[in-house]
């Protein structure tokens, strides 16, 4: 049986504050004691917690820094220490040729969250003079006519128009014509004014004002509300040459103001705020002249650099025992102050162990067994735990290490435990079996003559297996019937009781060759009929023959016929042989029935050299049993010897070819 052991530690985190190390305008308190419990996967604990916290009561100043007209881009670096800017923008007056016009900047203001080392780019507006249109934005205008006033802005990078974070729009152009006020659209905090003639916009409309969301979109030029004078993103409309009479630009701003001639004013440009800034306000006309950026901000905010001065991070493994935290917070203004705490770690988590399973094995006695170590000995810290064991049952005792000893027949108990230094342990257990080998008999040895067998019928066991040198055993249950193989043979006989255990014994076999009988005829070929021949056979001592033949051996058979001889050798030991004994006709003058022509053939059987005697011309072809020819030739009547001795004895065919007509005959040579 497996115990599944779980190992828990438990953190104890005790927190100790100090006094400040010097009086200072703030005060740090390190976080409350709390406990955590540590993992089981190793010998340390997973602590997380949070940073001191510091109470500021230092005060800061308050800096202002403005930005007036100066027809070029400025910057601003943001201070180290100050994450918040206050900001204001004032929008150009557009261009003026009477004193009264009152076409006046824009005004905004918001607070803007910023980092330190952060450089803004300030483009304060201009108002222009002339017809060309005022810096940043404003567009021109024509003959007597004013140019728009520029917007103001402040951008962050990378400087597009896109990346403006707050704008105020400039004033339209505006005049004074044949003793009328030429109206200039006034620049937006939000909306810009539209641009007209005395003594009102409904009759003598000029350029639009642009909105928070769109451009100015007409203007005059001599024909009402035309789009070509309309403004754009950042820029006022321009005034054409062609309108008639005194053109005047469109105010810059978020959107341009629309530009008109006709002696009609400018639109006025929109402004614009971020919408994260907070403390935002909104203005139209409220500026004479040039536009300017004022950025008021806390120079003397204090900030506070926390750091630890001893002891691990938030989030790290802590080690067994004490560990001290000690964490120091310095200001910006170069006071300190300090707090300590400690976390200890400690280990309740036990051992794990690993039994061997259940064990079982057979033996005639007692058996020393060293195979029953643990499988795995584990614990979270680095040092192995140490590992002792007892033993109940048919075996008895205890010891450190592994169970690796002296069992007894029966059952034993074992039971292993792991001890850690902090004293946590951990056990599993398992049984050792030994059981008895059975005792196996078997029959004594045996003589047997070469493809004899013998049954074998063991004793002592349910189930048999029996090996003879290399070959698979053949499993049986009571008896089994064995075919030995020549010379002597070992048999291995291993019987295995209902406890699977098992014994076994030995029995050798001797088994004698047979003998090795041959029979011939003196006639290898063949006899004719009435001929005899002679029959003998070799190998043993004694001799049966069947058919039975004359003690000479000598036999005179019509027919061809197979002789089965039976050899016993002096162990008793038999084997047999069979010879044919081949019978021809032998027949020695052949005619063919379709032709005239005659041949003689003598002797036959011969032994290689015979006479053929034709009556008239004809072609001999003699072939061998194979089909091969040996002797093709035209032969002339009378008489013709043919010498056939360097060919093997046996039968021939021999072909009389007398022009169309053939004939066939067998020759023997023997």
């Amino acid at each position: 049986m497996k115990l599944k052991l779980t190992r828990i530690f438990i953190v104890t985190l005790c927190f100790v504050f100090n006094e400040s190390q010097s009086q200072s305008c703030f005060t740090v308190t390190c976080p409350s004691s709390f406990t955590a419990a540590a993992t089981s996967s190793s010998c340390t604990a997973l602590v997380n917690y949070s940073n001191p916290i510091v109470v500021n009561s230092c005060t800061a100043s308050v800096v202002s820094q403005t930005f007036n007209f100066t027809g070029s881009t400025q910057t601003f670096v943001v201070p180290s220490g100050v994450s918040s800017l206050t900001i204001e923008t004032w929008g150009a007056q557009g261009g003026a040729n009477w004193v009264s016009n009152t076409n006046y900047g824009g005004y905004n203001k918001g607070t803007f969250t910023v980092t330190p080392t952060q450089t803004l780019q300030i483009n304060a507006g201009g108002q222009p003079t002339t017809t060309a249109g005022g810096f940043n934005g404003g567009g021109s205008g024509d003959a007597a006519g004013k140019g728009g006033g520029g917007a103001t802005d402040v951008r962050v990078s990378p400087y597009s128009l896109n990346d403006r974070i707050i704008v105020s729009g400039g004033g339209g152009g505006a005049g004074y014509w044949s003793s009328l006020h030429v109206v200039g659209g006034v620049g937006g905090g939000a909306n810009g004014g539209d641009g007209y003639r005395a003594p009102d916009y409904a009759t003598n409309p000029g350029g639009l004002g642009a909105t928070t969301t769109t451009v100015g979109l007409n203007g005059t030029c001599s024909s009402l509300y035309n789009t070509t004078m309309a403004g754009s993103f950042g820029l006022g409309g321009n005034s054409g040459s062609t309108c008639g009479c005194e053109g005047y630009g469109g105010g810059g701003g978020w959107f341009g103001g629309a530009a008109s001639g006709n002696c009609r004013g400018g639109g006025g440009g929109s402004g614009y705020v971020l919408p994260s800034a907070t403390a935002t306000s909104f203005s139209n006309g409220v500026t004479v002249g040039h536009g300017k950026v004022i950025i008021t901000y806390s120079a003397s905010a204090v900030t506070f650099t926390s750091s630890l001065a001893s002891g691990l991070a938030s989030g790290s493994q802590f080690p067994l025992g004490l560990t001290v935290q000690t964490f120091t917070v310095l200001a910006s203004n170069s006071q300190t102050d300090a707090c300590s705490f400690s976390v200890t770690v400690l280990d309740v988590t036990s051992p794990t162990i690993v039994c061997p399973t259940n064990t079982t094995v057979c033996s005639f006695a007692s058996i020393t067994l060293s195979n029953l170590a643990p499988i795995n000995v584990a614990d979270n810290c680095s040092s192995l735990p140490g590992v002792t064991y007892s033993l109940s049952g048919a075996t008895s005792g205890s010891n450190t290490g592994s169970a690796n000893t002296n069992y007894n027949l029966g059952i034993t108990n074992v039971l292993y435990r792991a001890t850690d230094a902090a004293g946590n342990s951990g056990t599993c257990s398992f049984t050792v079996t030994v059981n008895a080998n059975p005792t196996i008999t078997a029959i004594s040895n045996q003589t047997l003559c070469l493809g004899n067998n013998f049954t074998l019928t063991p004793s002592g066991g349910t189930s048999y297996t029996v090996a003879q040198g290399l070959s698979l055993p053949a499993s049986f249950t009571n008896s089994i019937v064995i075919t030995p193989t020549a010379g002597l043979s070992i048999y291995t006989v291993t019987g295995t009781n209902s406890l699977s255990c098992s014994g076994s014994n030995t029995l050798s076999t001797l088994v004698n060759p047979n003998p090795n009988v041959t029979a011939v005829t003196s006639a290898t070929n063949f006899i004719c009929i009435g001929q005899s021949a002679t029959l003998s056979a070799t190998g043993a001592q004694t001799y049966t023959w069947s058919p039975a033949i004359p003690m000479s051996g000598v036999i005179s058979p019509s027919t061809t016929t197979s002789y089965t001889v039976v050899g016993q050798d002096a162990n008793g030991c038999q084997n047999t042989a069979v010879v044919t004994q081949s019978v021809d006709a032998c027949a020695g003058i052949s005619k063919n029935k379709n032709s005239n022509a005659i041949i003689l053939i003598y002797p036959n059987p011969h032994n290689g050299v015979f006479t053929l005697e034709l009556i008239q011309n004809a072609e001999i072809i003699i072939y061998s049993s194979l089909g091969q020819v040996v002797f093709q030739q035209k032969l002339n009547a009378g008489q013709t010897q043919v010498d056939l001795k360097e060919f093997a004895n046996g039968i021939y065919v021999l072909k009389v070819k007398d022009g169309e007509a053939s004939q066939n005959h067998r020759l023997i040579k023997n």
